[in-house]
């Protein structure tokens, strides 16, 4: 089967979302679900995590596979590592089981190679990143960075504390790697002038540091 072929899956619905190529540890203790993830590594079929809310449920979501049981408990519940691999849409919802299932078709951001992401768009985006982490005391790999293919880079700045829920849902199902990647960067941005500006209230708030004063004393 064509991996953008219609398929019928099993949903995870959770009040989070899930992109492409990113990790995603669970604590699965509802007796329906762990049926479903047990089914799902005995048959080594991907299920579909979709986003659960208020509103109800989304009409989009990302497909994951299990990648390995972290933990198991004497209850049976267990922890698991899962990882997304592609996006769906959904077609329509099946409520035949104690768990929702559901029609979908997996699709890709559109092929435009002629405004691919221009290289002064990732180089920027790639650098805002990583003064990004550096200001929130994180390592980042920029050789990792630069080795990831446009589409995968955007979904990983997607995935952190950037974006709200509603807006990751939305990112998720926006089609345009380019598009994408430039709202990654304005939020970086964004995010860095914010960073700096609490630095700078919470230096002023803590007053000059000793070294600062004997500067001045002397």
């Amino acid at each position: 089967m064509n991996s953008d072929d219609e398929q019928f899956i099993p949903l995870f619905p959770l009040p989070l979302v899930l992109f492409p190529y990113m990790p995603l540890p669970l604590h699965v203790f509802e007796p329906r679900y762990r049926e479903m993830i047990h089914s799902c590594m005995e048959e080594k079929k991907p299920f579909g995590l979709i986003r659960a809310g208020a509103n109800g449920t989304s009409w989009a979501g990302c497909l994951a596979e299990v990648r390995t049981v972290l933990q198991r408990f004497d209850d049976g519940r267990f922890d698991i590592l899962s990882f997304g691999i592609q996006r769906f849409s959904v077609i329509s919802f099946d409520t035949s089981k104690d768990y929702l299932q559901a029609a979908v078709r997996p699709f890709r951001d559109a092929e435009q190679p002629e405004v691919e992401p221009a290289p002064e768009l990732r180089e920027t985006a790639i650098e805002l990143f990583m003064e990004f982490a550096r200001l929130n005391g994180r390592k980042v790999s920029q050789k990792n960075l630069n080795k990831m293919p446009d589409e995968e880079l955007s979904f990983m700045m997607c995935h952190g504390e950037l974006f709200s829920l509603a807006e990751k849902q939305e990112l998720l199902e926006l089609r345009d790697t380019r598009l994408r990647l430039n709202r990654c960067a304005t939020r970086l941005s964004d995010g860095i002038d914010q960073r700096v500006k609490l630095s700078q209230v919470e230096k002023h708030l803590k007053g000059p540091s000793l070294a600062e004063l004997q500067k001045l004393l002397n």
